[in-house]
């Protein structure tokens, strides 16, 4: 395999001014309790990058929201030309799009009595994924030998081919880790890892106002954009989500061969033998259900970049609407104790609650 580092063009504020901080979302009495902690008060973009079939040069952020008016003030170059800016807000994200004159720009200039900008505008890397059966997915500090066994089984039980990775500031390895762990996983033939040590952003209590999850939603679209657009199909999965099919079906496949080039699937939590030490557990330790179905998990997808769907932006559980129908042969088993458990403790299960599951204990057999 061919693992490499994709460099991303960022620019955080540094908080300088009192017209450097990002608005919060919502009232007061909306936000959790750790929001300010995890809120992205200063990211202006995570990257700039060419898009070459518009002739643009885009720079992909968080929400701009009160920055709008802050850039208003901004002279925009590319190279040594002056730029036409326009700002679309899509999902959770912001894009500054730059239009350009020439080929490829090499650098983006930004000046502001306040601050000054100067960052290599970044090229693509859509040629070498094209055609590619890829998986991807942001971590942080999740165990490399978790993120073997989902490289793993993506490839055997679904011909995964490719894979990208974004890292959220991983502090229990370093990325050579990460590449050198990717590289020990047989059967791919690309992948990459994308740093990206920004703030996750907090949970929201109350999601009409308050959900500011800007880095996820700005990754998949940052990853749409510059690796995944013309590979044959992409699936967003965690490190602790894996694909079951009941037929044996590649979801790639059934993904390029399904009329909207598009699929989801149904999901449910599976659990590891309560008995087992916390540190020792994998996907493969996982073989029970819960007796009550409860919590319910959410559903992922699949999408072939260059099928009727392509163009829509990739949010976390869905494409094109909250009931497009899940299809019937896969399911997501989501592993609760693969976890960190940075969101909440996924550690303890209720023995009382759980049943086997020999359907997925022979599936782990099988794979691992």
């Amino acid at each position: 395999m061919s693992t490499f580092v994709v460099e991303l063009s960022s620019y955080v504020f540094d908080g300088a001014h009192p017209s450097m901080y990002r608005d919060r979302l919502g009232a007061v009495h909306d936000r959790c309790d750790s929001y300010d902690d995890r809120y992205d008060f200063h990211t202006l973009c995570y990257d700039v990058f060419w898009r070459s079939e518009l002739r643009e040069v885009w720079m992909l952020g968080p929400r701009l929201l009160n920055f709008v008016s802050l850039l208003k003030g901004a002279t925009f170059m590319l190279d040594d030309r002056s730029a036409r800016v326009a700002v679309e807000n899509i999902s959770r994200s912001s894009l500054i799009r730059l239009s350009a004159a020439t080929d490829k720009p090499e650098r983006l200039c930004v000046t502001h009595p306040k601050f000054t900008l100067d960052l290599p505008v970044q090229g693509d890397h859509l040629a070498a994924f094209a055609g590619k059966n890829a998986v991807f997915s942001i971590n942080k500090n999740n165990r490399l030998e978790w993120i073997q066994d989902w490289l793993t089984y993506y490839h055997k039980a679904h011909g995964a081919n490719a894979a990208v990775l974004v890292d959220n500031g991983s502090t229990d390895y370093s990325l050579q880790d990460l590449r050198d762990s990717f590289n020990s996983v047989d059967g791919y033939d690309i992948a990459c890892v994308i740093p990206a040590p920004f703030p996750f952003g907090p949970k929201a209590e109350n999601k009409a106002n308050t959900d500011s999850l800007y880095l996820q939603r700005s990754m998949s679209e940052l990853i749409r954009r510059r690796i995944l657009g013309q590979a044959r199909a992409a699936l967003n999965v965690d490190i602790d989500e894996l694909i079951h099919s009941k037929t044996g079906q590649s979801v790639f496949d059934a993904t390029v061969e399904s009329p909207l080039g598009y699929l989801r699937t149904d999901a449910r939590w599976v659990y590891a033998d309560p008995q087992l030490d916390p540190a020792q557990i994998r996907h493969a330790s996982h073989g029970f259900i819960s007796t009550s179905g409860r919590p319910r998990a959410n559903r992922k997808w699949c999408v072939a970049p260059q099928g009727p769907f392509g163009d829509h932006q990739w949010l976390t559980h869905f494409i094109n609407n909250r009931k497009d129908p899940s299809h019937p042969d896969f399911e997501m088993l989501h592993f609760r104790q693969v976890s960190t458990n940075w969101k909440m403790d996924r550690t303890a299960s209720d023995r009382d609650q759980l049943t086997p599951f020999p359907e997925l204990q022979a599936l782990m057999q099988r794979y691992f």
